[in-house]
């Protein structure tokens, strides 16, 4: 939680967390939360899962900025593990 409250307030994505527009994503899956937050030219995304079973998701090469496992950087995402979060930037 202190990574995510360093995030929240003392990083480069401060603000589009803080004063970003919310965007919620349509999913078909009751278990998934994904949304994003975007400033300017800043965007943040965010994908929760709320299971106890590991989805498969493609979202791709991405800058991970913070995850619940401890994976970090750049990174590419297939599976979305059990009550994994994911908060990343494009890149």
């Amino acid at each position: 939680y202190k990574k995510m409250i360093r995030l929240r307030n003392q990083s480069e994505y401060s603000d589009v967390l803080v004063h970003g527009k919310f965007i919620e994503e349509d999913n078909d899956n009751d278990y998934i939360l994904s949304y994003i937050r975007k400033m300017g030219d800043k965007t943040v995304h965010i994908l929760l899962n709320m299971d106890e079973k590991p989805y498969n998701v493609s979202i791709g090469e991405v800058e991970i900025l913070l995850n619940n496992y401890g994976n970090m950087g750049r990174s590419k995402v297939e599976t979305l593990r059990a009550y994994e979060a994911i908060v990343w930037t494009d890149l």
